[in-house]
Formats: structure tokens, sequence, C-alpha cells
């Protein structure tokens, strides 16, 4: 039996972490009762709270082909089946703990298994858009928290936080006036509108967020990219090429602009850097009347305009924006000729796949995270969270696989050749999630500015894998 397995967590946890959506909301209040049923949740949005109440067993479980097994002998039956093989395959799939990443490639690296994470059935949302966690890009990125405080012009690109992220507002791109008290504004950029929809509809019902301040006092603006979204089958090219038309049209105006001061700029660029501190909060006005004037009167002046009298633009792009690479390319290249006037950074409005902590593992730990060998070719593949299509593709190849499970009861199929049910991401857990701008958060939350010891149960996906490896271990 693994230790502080059957261990129930009672009681009042704080700042507990909600894994409905890529918000990763950290200051969820959760009542346990004493037999460890949760009584009450605070501070969750209703998606938040349906995913909080699910039943979810703390204990991991354990079948071979749909039949329970004692999970002592599931362990040792799944350490048989990797060192028989002789071409295994390990996959961090989603919904993964920073323990249960490391534990995984460490593991795979011990049996000299290929690996993925999330390769091929994933969004790439969820990572920033690249492999590496968005290390090829740093100047495009910020964190939520650097967004909130700084930010003055947000936009949401065929994104809908309202519907898909409740809180995203509140807790990270609403506050009108930021630290340095400037203030922000907000522009939607969509197909349909239906943010923009949403966003007047509830200033017209005077909603309120963060508790005090009236959302119509936030400046808001809308940029329609055609007449309609996609149509009933699903057929967006339209607002594809109206997107990436208009990011064209928006960097040739910056850049033009930006061009055209360069000139005149470079020969007093000596005097203008040591008098730049006093400068710039005369400037900031300038600048924005100066937007303001020259915008012309079509979505890409207005726009453009907007960005060149903000300090920090900060773009949150929806699930088909950020799967647009010319998209993506063409703001990260907007960062990167625009980053001495204004800042520019790009993010996703992602998915609940939560797989930065497999991708930041994998770089830490120096593994490359993809197949050395074709999926087809694995004889025994090891899948922690929802598996990708690489682990569907090698099940129904023509070499026969075994299957290893380590996931929820939700997706613990009767096909695996052994299946370990385990809490995904539960609040309970004194585990760490990484979010998708790189913050660690502690699932069973902690009370911050006091020191204390773990309030949670260690995760079980992570026990397992040690589990695994010490098995191997002892037979080599």
């Amino acid at each position: 039996m693994l230790p502080d397995a059957d261990r129930a967590v009672t009681g009042r946890l704080e700042n507990a972490v909600c894994a409905a959506c890529s918000c990763l909301c950290d200051d969820i209040v959760l009542e346990y009762r004493d037999d460890g049923a949760l009584e009450s949740v605070a501070r969750a949005c209703e998606i938040g709270e349906r995913w909080l109440r699910a039943p979810r067993r703390l204990a991991p479980a354990a079948t071979v082909r749909g039949d329970p097994i004692d999970l002592d002998v599931a362990i040792e039956r799944a350490a048989r089946m990797l060192i028989d093989a002789r071409a295994p395959l390990v996959e961090v799939a989603s919904s993964t703990t920073l323990e249960a990443s490391r534990a995984a490639w460490l593991l795979a690296d011990r049996i000299g298994a290929a690996v993925a994470a999330g390769s091929d059935g994933a969004s790439r949302t969820e990572a920033g858009f690249d492999d590496r966690s968005g290390l090829d890009v740093p100047e495009a990125g910020a964190t939520l928290g650097e967004i909130r405080a700084h930010a003055d012009l947000v936009v949401f690109w065929e994104a809908d936080p309202l519907r898909t992220h409740p809180r995203h507002l509140e807790r990270y791109s609403f506050d009108p006036m930021l630290r340095s008290g400037r203030a922000r504004r907000l522009v939607v950029i969509d197909c349909a509108s239906r943010l923009a929809a949403n966003l007047t509809a509830a200033r017209a019902a005077e909603t309120v967020l963060l508790a005090t301040v009236p959302l119509a006092t936030v400046p808001l603006a809308t940029v329609p990219l055609a007449t309609a979204g996609p149509d009933a089958d699903g057929d967006d090219r339209a607002c594809r090429a109206a997107a990436l038309e208009l990011c064209s049209h928006v960097r040739m105006r910056l850049l033009d602009d930006a061009r055209a001061a360069d000139g005149d700029a470079r020969a007093a660029d000596g005097d203008a850097r040591a008098a730049d501190g006093d400068a710039r909060a005369a400037d900031d006005d300038a600048r924005a009347a100066d937007g303001d004037a020259r915008a012309a009167d079509d979505d890409a002046g207005r726009l453009a305009g907007a960005i060149r009298a903000a300090r920090h633009a900060h773009f949150f792009l929806g699930l088909h924006a950020a799967d647009d690479s010319l998209l993506r390319d063409g703001l990260h290249d907007l960062a990167a000729r625009l980053r001495t006037r204004t800042r520019v950074t790009v993010s996703a409005l992602g998915d609940a796949t939560h797989l930065r902590a497999a991708r930041e593992t994998a770089v830490w730990l120096g593994v490359a995270a993809r197949p050395a060998i074709a999926p087809s070719g694995a004889d025994a593949i090891l899948v922690i969270g929802s598996p990708s299509r690489s682990a569907h593709a090698a099940a129904s190849a023509d070499v026969v696989a075994t299957t290893i499970r380590i996931a929820e009861a939700a997706d613990a199929g009767a096909d695996a050749g052994v299946a370990f049910v385990v809490p995904g991401l539960d609040p309970r857990l004194d585990a760490t999630i990484v979010r998708s701008d790189g913050v660690h958060l502690t699932l069973c939350g902690r009370s911050r500015g006091r020191a204390g010891g773990p309030r949670g149960v260690s995760d079980p996906t992570a026990r397992i894998l040690d589990a695994l490896a010490a098995r191997v271990e002892a037979s080599s």
C-alpha cells in the first residue's frame, strides 16, 4: 500500500486552486467535513464550483481490463510490462502536476523509453504556443500578474472569457486603473462579437466586478473581423483570413511610423537616453494624443492607434486564434519590433489541458518531448492523464502494445492492460501545478505569510510512478 493513500483531508482549505480552466484561480476556500466530504465552496465561478464538487476519491485504485486488482499487484504487473518491453513509450498527456511529470520523465529515462508530452492530441495554446514553454519568444510573454498591474491596453482576439473563463476579467484583466494611475482600455476583436455582446449586456445591467467597480467604467472598443463567425460546419476560413489581414495592416501602420521616427531619433539618441526618465510622463500624453489624431477611421488604424498610445499592450488569443501560426508569428514579430516604444505581449486564453508542468520539467531534465520512435512501433505504452492521438495510434497499430494508464476515473478505460485511477488535479493534493504563464501554484493552497507543513495529500500519480521506478531499479 502506498503511504498517505487513505488519509482524509478535513477542515478548511484557504487559497486552494481550481483547475477547471486555465485561469487556475488560487483564492478558493473549501470546507471539508470530518468524513472528508466537501461541504462548501467559496469564490469559485459556476464552472469552477461544478468541477470542484465532482466526486473524486483521493486513494488510488487499480484495474486490469476493467476488473479491480490490488494496488501493489498492479504496480508489480505494470513494472514487469515496462521491463519486458523492447520499445516502451511514456506520454505525459494532460492535467499532471510538476511532481508527477518529473517522476514520469525520470522513469522514462530509467527504462530507455521514447517520450511525448501531449504531442498530437493537445492544443498548443496551453504551453504559450511553443513546445518549450515559450522560451524562444521571451519578449512576447507576460505573467497574469504583470498584465493585471501594467497592461493599459488589453485585446481579446476571438476570445470570450465571460463564457469560458468567468473570473478572468475580475482577477487579471479588468481593473480600470493601473498602479501607475493610467487607465486601462479593452478591445474586442471577434468574428461574431460574442464577447462584445456579452460585455455590452453586462454593462447595461450595471454588472459589478471586483465587488466595487462597475463594468461600465472600463472603456470598450470592438473590431469586427467579418459579418459572421464560423458557419454551421465550423468553417471559419473567412474569419481566419480577416484576422491575418487585420494583423498585417496593423503591423504595417505601426512599423511605418517606427521607421519614420527612427531616422530622426538616431541622431539625438545619446541625449534622449539621458533625459528619457524625465520625458516619459509627458511623452505618454503626447503619444496618446498622437495616436488618437493619426488613427484612421478604419479598424486597423484604430487598433494601431490604441497600441501606439499604450505602454503595455497584451493580446489574449482564443483557441482558434492561438492555433493560427501566422497570426501568432505576426504578433510576436510586432512585439520584437516595437519593444523600445510599446511592450506588446501575447498569451492564449487556453483550455484546461494543463500541460505546462510536463513541458517545463522536460526542459529542466533535458528531455526532448518528442517520440524517438513512431508511436505505432511502441510495444508498451505508459500514459499519464488523458491520452493524445499518439497513444491511440499505437494502440490500433500492427504492433500489439500493452497499455498502462494513470488517469482520473472518467478517463480510465477498460481497454488498458493495467489502469490506475487517481484523483487528477484535486485541490486536496499537496502538489504543484504550473499556470500557463509559468507561475507555480500549490493545489491545496498555503496560508500566505505563515509557515507550515503540508495540509494536503501527496500526489498519488507521482507515488505510483516512483513505485514503478523502484521496481524497475530493483530488477536491474
